[in-house]
């Protein structure tokens, strides 16, 4: 049996049970580095020895009662997954992975780290970390967008088969019956996504009965698969997603998306500001919101806002985009010069000629601008 997580690491705390344990800062510090290194290096191999899902899996169904084999069979097929190299393959093809903070919940230290995808769609994912012998290590993954830790989606994924498995031998009903009759369809829409295929991946969930359709392991893969497809597509499966799972601590990560696409830009920046207070907050938040704020016409706050994010982050490309803008408006021609700089020197943003930009035609006819252009050289 194999399940699939590439999807799920495409954003509430979890009520982790263990009791807490007190753990030495600097090992903490140096496994949160581990796993930011091994990702941004993108070493799959490293990652998934740091995170060891095989063991984290075992873990999640050491109390839940079920044959011996069957659990090692889920286990085998569940493990074979390489999280490491599904989370490098996006670092690949540009997202980025940043260790934030340390926080609690429930009395287990946590290490927060945030992932934005190279659409701009952001995601954290929170490791709880546990003692190893003198040392420190990740007893589970509690991943944002989903809205629950990765040990819950194991335990959920194998009752579902414990469940099936039991009554194989005789007629499977209901959403049983509906979950074996569609492992084709959702096989056939898992590799057409590995292959980006997306309208056959998405095709082929349309084709699934509707009890499967909307499994939340299932829904989060058609949320990934629609925003390939086309804002239409992806406008519709956040609709869905909240229709379905309205009190989900992923929420407002869906509402930061969903009420953007509908031009509610002020309820789309109050979601990105609470998720904000529920991770403790993010520069890149505070950036998000001050682009919403800019196209609400909201010049001032957005100007505000994005000040702040590019003062709590060095080498935050966005809200330098922002300020860029706000200063184009302006025409403080000063302030568009230095925004440029900041962008090519400090975020690494390559600045191509300026002179044909309707955009910038009121900058390049200015001293700043001659200034600037004369700078680069």
């Amino acid at each position: 049996m194999r399940t699939t997580l590439a999807l799920l690491l495409l954003s509430a705390p979890a009520l982790f049970a263990q009791a807490p344990e007190a753990l030495d800062e600097k090992a903490c510090l140096e496994l949160a580095r581990k796993i930011e290194a091994a990702v941004q290096a993108a070493d799959g191999e490293a990652f998934d020895r740091i995170l060891n899902l095989r063991g984290l899996i075992e873990t999640a169904l050491k109390n839940v009662e079920a044959e011996a084999k069957l659990k090692k069979d889920f286990t085998d097929g569940a493990s074979s997954s390489s999280l490491g190299e599904q989370l490098c393959e996006q670092v690949s093809a540009g997202a980025t992975f940043r260790f934030l903070r340390f926080h609690t919940v429930n009395g287990r230290t946590c290490a927060l780290f945030r992932l934005i995808n190279p659409e701009g769609g952001v995601n954290y994912h929170d490791y709880v970390l546990g003692k190893d012998g003198a040392g420190v290590k990740a007893d589970d993954l509690y991943v944002y967008l989903m809205g629950e830790s990765i040990s819950r989606i194991f335990k959920r994924e194998f009752l579902k088969a414990v469940a099936i498995e039991s009554k194989r031998a005789g007629n499977l009903k209901g959403w049983e019956k509906d979950y074996v009759d569609a492992q084709p369809r959702i096989e056939e829409m898992q590799a057409a996504a590995g292959a980006g295929k997306w309208k056959k991946a998405l095709k082929a969930y349309n084709e699934m009965p509707q009890t499967v359709r909307e499994d939340k392991l299932v829904m989060i893969q058609r949320v990934g698969i629609a925003l390939k497809c086309g804002d239409e597509e992806y406008k519709a499966a956040l609709d869905d997603w909240e229709r379905l799972f309205p009190g989900d601590p992923s929420m407002d990560l869906m509402k930061i998306d969903s009420h953007a696409m509908k031009g509610e830009l002020e309820l789309s920046a109050a979601a990105a500001e609470r998720l904000a207070g529920t991770i403790g907050g993010d520069p890149f938040l505070d950036a998000m919101r001050s682009g919403l704020m800019m196209q609400a016409g909201k010049l001032e706050e957005a100007a505000a806002l994005a000040a702040k994010a590019a003062k709590d982050e060095k080498g935050l490309k966005m809200p330098h985009f922002v300020l860029l803008q706000l200063s184009l408006k302006k025409k403080d021609h000063a302030a568009t010069a230095a925004e440029l700089t900041i962008l090519e020197k400090e975020c690494g943003v390559p600045i191509g000629d300026l002179e044909n930009e309707a955009d910038f035609a009121e900058f390049v006819k200015s001293e700043e601008y001659k200034k600037w252009s004369e700078g680069r050289e």
